[in-house]
């Protein structure tokens, strides 16, 4: 007599869990094939659930894509506030706690998200500028007598880290040729306190 096998139950998440997992497969998605190319179907296949659960969270497609671009705005800010947290450290660690900021999407997410019209980009209230003139000034180590002139060089300084952790997290693998992954680890993180020696460098002249 055979028996049966039960069904499996659905597990329900909560709410804010599911909305959650569908974000992050949509940053996944998002970050290789940008948003003409995101299907609600791929989303849902990845985050583990229905097509109409993810149409019950964002309406449509676009609704989703409006609700990445505020992540990627809000996670951009963390990434400026992880930046004041580590002011008073080595320059080494600054460079590194940005470096680490770019990676996992976020940066392919801005390379795109950037192109579009601020107004629709959903990162027009993060004020980078503003938010970087605030970090050069509660800088301790500003070692010149000219304190506002050495400032203005810090401020560039900050400008030209974040463009290259930018560009690093985008193509510097790839410059690197790196053959696995600990061999990339190495490789970068040999880069970053390159780098970091370099800005101590210039600062101090």
């Amino acid at each position: 007599m055979s028996i049966k096998a039960k069904p499996k139950r659905r597990v329900r998440r909560p709410p804010e869990v599911a909305r959650q997992k569908i974000l992050d497969a949509a940053e996944t998605v998002l970050a290789t094939k940008g948003p003409a190319g995101t299907r609600l179907t791929d989303v849902a296949r990845m985050a583990g659930v229905s097509h109409p659960t993810v149409l019950h969270y964002f309406g449509s497609q676009a609704g989703l894509v409006a609700a990445v671009n505020q992540r990627t705005g809000e996670e951009l800010q963390r990434a400026i506030r992880a930046m004041f947290e580590t002011r008073s450290a080595a320059t080494a660690t600054i460079v590194t706690t940005m470096f680490a900021a770019y990676r996992g999407g976020l940066a392919q997410r801005l390379a795109w998200l950037l192109q579009q019209p601020q107004s629709a980009s959903g990162i027009g209230t993060v004020n980078i500028r503003e938010a970087l003139k605030a970090f050069v000034s509660r800088t301790p180590n500003l070692k010149q007598p000219d304190r506002s002139a050495n400032s203005q060089q810090m401020f560039m300084l900050m400008q030209l880290a974040i463009l290259v952790a930018f560009a690093d997290a985008l193509i510097g693998p790839r410059l690197r040729g790196s053959l696995s992954e600990p061999m990339e680890a190495d490789a970068r993180k040999e880069f970053e306190h390159w780098f970091a020696a370099v800005i101590d460098r210039v600062s101090s002249t």
